[in-house]
Formats: structure tokens, C-alpha cells, sequence
């Protein structure tokens, strides 16, 4: 009988009939000799990650169906009674090599030994095991891989500590290695169960246990430099609390970080902070205490981004600048070639709730927006789907007849439309982009179309009503359609006031008061869209890349038309230390944020935050950020340093956007405004800086 028969074979029997267990039977497929993955302690260097803490066992449930058949196995199974609530979490990573693996929750001791030997009887040997009480009875939950590697192993459980220091010194004796240890209450009582396997790596390890929270310190602060723990433990003999820990031997030094006695919501700000600095949750652990339940983590290096030889220096760089200016809320993405070198958040998505900034933080993109525009103009026109050449009047014949420029026009500041001091307010909730540029169309031109140059956001909500115009849909209907969803932008959007995405940044005015929010619907293209620093990161990688556009659709669209500014067609162009660059700033009410590509070296820099003025100033973080990134490419160039990681694109794993948890425990930022915006708030800030260094010359493009 072949595992997959063995495996249907369990999946019949009368055990597995209880409601709550939760099977799921794969087929084993064996490593290649050239893929050591996973070890016996499943260590790759790079994985697709989730995890989901609090669930309900419902939700959980459902969660488990979705997940494992998109290829995650579970490495970390918790279970916890929180408030008389089963509450269901779990460390997921991506299923490698395609091994069979089982989960199982809710056993009784009977069915977990019945469990336990079936399983090792078909080839499978045991990860994690679990001892929980629900509504006063004891129940065990396990997590079980195919034993491709076909390691001897052994797990035990109710074990005293007598027991257990017993056994700890005939396995250890005899060549086995800890890699899981639980502790739990039995008739008031501490019991201790555990799993080992053969220590075929011949690797360093040690297990802790009965630490008060300062021996768990001083334990930690010895053996951090030689060792990185696997499993954290915490439990209550009487009134005082203990803690318990595995470490082994960091045999290829890769970075891991251990934290505990969080609460939810610090667990949950550590979590997202980590995953930005690059690294993936492998255990964590929930504990009542006297305060209250507690949370415990550990988390391994899952990226270059900790590696990053310019990570102290852009961090010193980003905290002083965020320090001195009081700004409440900042992030920063970095990538270059693909790879992303540093994600990080500053300060508070919103100061009052205590919601952090991190990478998936979404802010007002203000202008920035224009650039987004330039690239679905283009992207459409290489589809077929507009000439960009064509009269705005061809398309939209009822626009009066001094409206003479091209869409192109309106897309590059020539068009001859005035910007904020050449028209009356307009405001209101549009659906589409004609319906503000009828309001606006009978106003005169402040030049003759193709005559001169001047910035203009106005101009863009008419080159939006073109889009709507060639295409038969409103303009966020097209940029959803023809940019967001094709490339997984899942933040680059309209901003909708309807809807309160979980992430979305509150707008603070220059007293870091929070300001309500305006109604940007009228120019959803020149300063209506938002999306987090991550995301806009990776539609920059996606451009330079050429997935959503060719280089020689690129090089058009970088290069300015004429000689009257170095502002191209949504982007402004020059050279920094002789290398060329694009960029795009935007500042409005709750906002400034900015993006800088060098494209001839690979490199993306965004940089949001959710205040427009107080001093803080983007554009020269990420130009410092590039000028670094600049010396140091030269540095390695003149070294000739193969190892330069910059340099190298890796696959990126897939990393979660959020900690999957229970809606109803989610802390989502009420928004409760305490100022209007000024009439300058509501007035976006002229922004058309030179980037060039000494004398602008326009890019040309050789035949």
C-alpha cells in the first residue's frame, strides 16, 4: 500500500469522523539528493510564510481548507481557552518538497494515541503536539510530516519533572535532539510533554525549563551568540510564572529574534515590524499570567533585507528625520533589481488607537499620482485601446472649442490648463472624471496648447474624462481593471471614503491633530489614488522590470517633450551623480509621499507619511537614500566584489500582508477628526522641483 492509499485508508477510519479534527492527507514526494529542504528542524533560508492567531475554531476551520490546498503546511499548532472561547492559531510555510503531512486538534488522550501510532506506523513522525484543557476537559493537538528523511523520533507527554529529567537524559545520551516541549496544568499540577528526533546534523542544542522571567534573560543573553531558539514556552506552578526554551546551534548565522510577554496587540505590532525588517514567524506561544494572557514569539531571518550593508546607516537616516519633524506616521521601501533591501514603518498610522506605520500602511498618494496616470495613459495606448496624440475634443465633442491640446498634452503640463490659482474651488463626490471637467471646461486656458508649460492637476482630471471617454468606463473602473488587478497592486487605488481599509493612515494637519478628510473624487488622476509604500515599491519594480511596460514605452514615457521642463509624461527626469533618475512628489491634505527610480541600476525608493507641511521632506530622504545606494554600487563596482548582495536579484518569498487573526479582534483606527482642513491643506502644493543636478537637458531617444 503507497502513502496516498495509507492515507485514505486513515482518512476512513472511525476516528477522523469527529467534527473538529482537521485532516489533510497529501501525497509524500521524496527530496531530490540536490534539495535539502526541509531539514529535520525545516530551515530553509527563504519561505513563503502565514500565520493565524485567536481564531475561532470555525474560522479556523475554514482557514485551514483555504491554506492547505494552496500548499502550506503547518509547522506551530496552539490551542488556547481565552475568555471560554477555543481560540485556534497556527505557523504555516509553504510546502517545499510536497511531503504528506497531517494536522489534528480536539483528540482525546485515547484518540491521540491511537492518532500517534497510526501515523507512525505509515511513515510519519511527529513536529509539534499540543495539551489543552476546553470547557474542563483535556484535549491534545499534534502535526505530523512524512519522515522523507526517515529520522528515528519519539514524543512523550505527562510527563513529571522528574520524568521528564529522566528521559531528557537517556534521549539526549543516546543521540536524539529536543525539538518541541510543552508544559500544562493536570490536576493542578505541571506536566510536560515533548518530541525528539536523531540529531543526524550532529547539531549544538540545549533545553531550558522552570526559569523565572530574569534566568530566562540572563539564560538568553548567553547563549544568543552560538545558539537561536526553536521553542518558547511560559506556564504557572502556583502564583509564579516559568519559561521554558530550546536552542540550537545557528549553524549558518542567519538571523532570528525572540520576544515575549506581549500582549495582543504588541504581539501583533512585533509581528508586523519583523516581518518588514524581513523575517518569518517559526513558533509562538499564548500563556494566562497574572496580567492577563500573554504572547511569546520566535522569528528567523527570511530575507537579505537584515543583511543590508546600508541598513544602520538609512535606519540612523529615517529615525532622526522622523524624530525632529514630529511626523506621526512615516514608511519607506527600498528594492533594487527586484529584491526589496529594507521596509519600515515610523511613528503611527494613528496616534490615538496607537496604530503603527509599517510597510502595508496605505497613504494618500496626493501627486504621485500623476505618475500612476502616465502609466496606465501608456498602457492603454500600447494596448490599442486610446491614441495618446488624438484631440481630447475628438473624444469628447462636447467640450467648447478652445480646448485644443492632445492627451498627451494633458498628460505632460502643456495642454495650456491652469492649476489651483487660475480656477474657483470645485469640490463634490464624482463617479466619474467628465462629470468635474464639465464644471470646469468652460474656464479659459492660461497659454496656447503646446505654447508652454505649466503644472497643473486640473489638466489631469481632463485627460481622465478622455480615458473614460475611449474606453466606456469610469476612470477608477479602468484603473482597476487595466492596472491594479493584472498586477496584484492590491493598495494602488482610488481612494474610496466608504470604505475603511484596516491599514489606512488617519490625516493629521501641522499640529499632528487629526483633520478630516476631503473628497478627492474630482482628480482621482492628478492626486485621488493611495497605496502603501510597499505596494508603490512594486509597481516601480514592475515598471522597471518591463511587466507592465516595454523599455521603448519606458524611454517615451520618460522623456520630456521640450526644452520648457524637466517634466515628462506624469514623472519629472534628470541625473543624481550622473545617473539618470525619475521621480514623482506629492503633498496635499494628510499627506506627502514621494517615489525615486534610478532605473539603469535597478533601484526603487518610496518614502509616505500622513502629514502634508511641518518641515519633513520625503524627496531629500529617498535622494540621500539613493546617493548612498549610488557610493556604494560604485564602491563595489571598483572592488569588483561578487558578493555585493545590492546587485544580485533573488526570488522574493511570499510574505503575508497581515497576521490572520479574528475579525472581531481586530483593532481598526476610528477616525475621529478634531480640525477641518485649511483652505492651503486643501490646496495641493505646486510641485514640479528640478531633480536634474546642474544644467537640464531633455532626454532624447535615438532613432
Amino acid at each position: 500500500m503507497n502513502t496516498t492509499q495509507l492515507a485514505r485508508a486513515l482518512l476512513t477510519s472511525s476516528l477522523l469522523l469527529a467534527s473538529l479534527l482537521q485532516p489533510l492527507p497529501v501525497a509524500a514526494a521524496p527530496n531530490s539528493p540536490d534539495d535539502p529542504i526541509p531539514s529535520s528542524l525545516l530551515d530553509p533560508n527563504s519561505v513563503a510564510w502565514l500565520s493565524v492567531r485567536n481564531m475561532t475554531s470555525d474560522q479556523y476551520a475554514a482557514y485551514f481548507d483555504e491554506r492547505s490546498r494552496q500548499g502550506y503546511m503547518v509547522i506551530d499548532i496552539e490551542v488556547d481557552e481565552i475568555d471560554d472561547k477555543q481560540r485556534v492559531g497556527a505557523v504555516w510555510q509553504e510546502n517545499l518538497d510536497n511531503r504528506g503531512w497531517y494536522q489534528y486538534r480536539n483528540m482525546s488522550q485515547s484518540e491521540f494515541e491511537t492518532t500517534q501510532s497510526q501515523l507512525r506506523a505509515q511513515g510519519f513522525r511527529m513536529l509539534d503536539q499540543e495539551a489543552y484543557e476546553l470547557d474542563g476537559n483535556r484535549y491534545f493537538a499534534g502535526v505530523w510530516y512524512f519522515n522523507t528523511e526517515e529520522l528515528e523520533w519519539i514524543s512523550y507527554y505527562d510527563k513529571t519533572d522528574a520524568e521528564f529529567a529522566t528521559l531528557f537524559d537517556r534521549y539526549s545520551g543516546a543521540g536524539y535532539m529536543m525539538i518541541d516541549v510543552d508544559a500544562y496544568p493536570v490536576d493542578g499540577q505541571i506536566r510536560f510533554a515533548s518530541v525528539w528526533v536523531d540529531n543526524s546534523e550532529d547539531l549544538d542544542w540545549q533545553e531550558w525549563r522552570d526559569m523565572t522571567s530574569d534566568e530566562f534573560s540572563d539564560k538568553f543573553d548567553e547563549l544568543q551568540g552560538q545558539f537561536r531558539m526553536i521553542d518558547v514556552e511560559s506556564y504557572r506552578i502556583g502564583s509564579s510564572q516559568y519559561y521554558a526554551g530550546i536552542w540550537v546551534e545557528n549553524a549558518n548565522g542567519r538571523g532570528w529574534a525572540e520576544w515575549r510577554n506581549m500582549t495582543s496587540k504588541g504581539f501583533g505590532d512585533k509581528w508586523l515590524e519583523l516581518r518588514d525588517a524581513g523575517y518569518r514567524l517559526i513558533d509562538y506561544e499564548a500563556y494566562p499570567t497574572d496580567d492577563g494572557w500573554r504572547y511569546a514569539g520566535i522569528w528567523r531571518q527570511n530575507s537579505r533585507r537584515p543583511d543590508w550593508s546600508l541598513k544602520d546607516e538609512v535606519d540612523s537616516l529615517l529615525e532622526e528625520h522622523a524624530d525632529d519633524f514630529d511626523i506621526p506616521g512615516m514608511s519607506v521601501a527600498v528594492a533594487q533589481n527586484g529584491t526589496f533591501l529594507y521596509l519600515r514603518g515610523f511613528g503611527y498610522a494613528d496616534i490615538d488607537d496607537e496604530v503603527i506605520a509599517h510597510s502595508r500602511t496605505i497613504y494618500r498618494l496626493a501627486s504621485v499620482s500623476k505618475a500612476v496616470a502616465g502609466v496606465l495613459g501608456l498602457r492603454l495606448e500600447d494596448l490599442g485601446l486610446v491614441d495618446l496624440d488624438d484631440a481630447t475634443r475628438d473624444l469628447i465633442p462636447a467640450m467648447p472649442d478652445h480646448h485644443t491640446h492632445t492627451l498627451i498634452q494633458t498628460l505632460s503640463n502643456r495642454s495650456g490648463i491652469g492649476h489651483y490659482e487660475d480656477y474657483p474651488g470645485i469640490s463634490g463626490d464624482y463617479t466619474t472624471a467628465l462629470a468635474p471637467a464639465m464644471e470646469l471646461w468652460d474656464e479659459p486656458l492660461v497659454y496656447v496648447p503646446g505654447d508652454g508649460y505649466k503644472y497643473s492637476t486640473h489638466a489631469y482630471t481632463f485627460f481622465g474624462a478622455s480615458l473614460e471617454a475611449a474606453l466606456g468606463d469610469p476612470i477608477g473602473d479602468i484603473l482597476e481593471e487595466r492596472l491594479r488587478v493584472p498586477y496584484d497592486l492590491n493598495t494602488l487605488r482610488v481612494e474610496d471614503l466608504d470604505i475603511s481599509p484596516k491599514f489606512r493612515a488617519t490625516l493629521y494637519n501641522t499640529s499632528n491633530d487629526e483633520v478630516s478628510q476631503d473628497n478627492l473624487t474630482w482628480k482621482v488622476l492628478g492626486g485621488g489614488l493611495e497605496s502603501s509604500a510597499y505596494d508603490l515599491a512594486r509597481f516601480g519594480i514592475k515598471l522597471l522590470n518591463e511587466s507592465i511596460l516595454p523599455q521603448t514605452t519606458l524611454d517615451r514615457m520618460w522623456a520630456p517633450p521640450d526644452g520648457e521642463s524637466n517634466y515628462a509624461l506624469g514623472w519629472n527626469t534628470g541625473t543624481h551623480m550622473d545617473t539618470f533618475v525619475v521621480a514623482k512628489d506629492g503633498a496635499q491634505n494628510g499627506s506627502r509621499s514621494y517615489i525615486r527610480m534610478y532605473p539603469d541600476e535597478g533601484i526603487v525608493i518610496t518614502v509616505l507619511t500622513n502629514r502634508k507641511n511641518g518641515g519633513h521632506d520625503p524627496a531629500s530622504l529617498a535622494k540621500e537614500i539613493g546617493r548612498l545606494m549610488l557610493e556604494a554600487a560604485a564602491q563595489s563596482a571598483a572592488l569588483a566584489d561578487p558578493l555585493d548582495l545590492a546587485q544580485e536579484p533573488i526570488e522574493e518569498p511570499l510574505e503575508p500582508e497581515d497576521e490572520a487573526t479574528d475579525p472581531a479582534l481586530e483593532v481598526v483606527p476610528i477616525v475621529q477628526p478634531v480640525a477641518d482642513p485649511s483652505p492651503e491643506d486643501l490646496q495641493e502644493q505646486t510641485v514640479d522641483a528640478l531633480i536634474a543636478e546642474g544644467v537640464y537637458l531633455p532626454m532624447v531617444i535615438a532613432p
